[in-house]
């Protein structure tokens, strides 16, 4: 099964960047995240100044804090725009939280490693991420623990 939703550009309003796969043997995945281990359940939705971590394919481990929980603007896809609202803000403690390559990484509270939100987007300073649930909602998913 694969499903994405489509990103609406212009005026429309975005909640979620985000698209779900599934493996074509189950058996292959590995059930913990590099350098973090295991997550937990439940997930849990993000406050202000909650710590989170995340390990990305182009910054690998990183941990930083949540700085907005409704972030609402515009974010860039090559040269088109699309309109997000309701969305996390994390801004990079000693460095970026994340990097071009890291879309799609889950992001965790530190400690505790559950599921907070789905980075989607950055601008060097600033990272985005969609809140969990809407996520899990729009693709009827849970968060599976190993």
């Amino acid at each position: 099964m694969t499903d994405y939703e489509p990103l609406r550009f212009g005026s429309a309003v975005n909640h979620i960047d985000a698209a779900i796969a599934a493996l074509d043997d189950p058996n292959s995945a590995i059930p913990s995240i590099m350098g973090i281990g295991r997550h937990a359940n439940p997930p849990v939705a993000a406050f202000l100044n909650q710590s989170v971590a995340k390990h990305g394919r182009a910054t690998g481990l990183t941990f930083s804090k949540v700085v907005d929980i409704s972030f609402d603007g515009n974010v860039r896809y090559s040269s088109r725009v699309a309109y997000f609202e309701d969305q996390i803000a994390i801004i990079g403690e000693s460095g970026p939280f994340s990097d071009d390559g890291d879309s799609g990484s889950l992001v965790l509270d530190s400690p505790g490693s559950r599921a907070v939100g789905l980075l989607f987007a950055g601008d060097g300073s600033h990272t985005r991420a969609n809140r969990i649930q809407p996520i899990l909602n729009r693709f009827n998913g849970t968060i599976v623990t190993p």
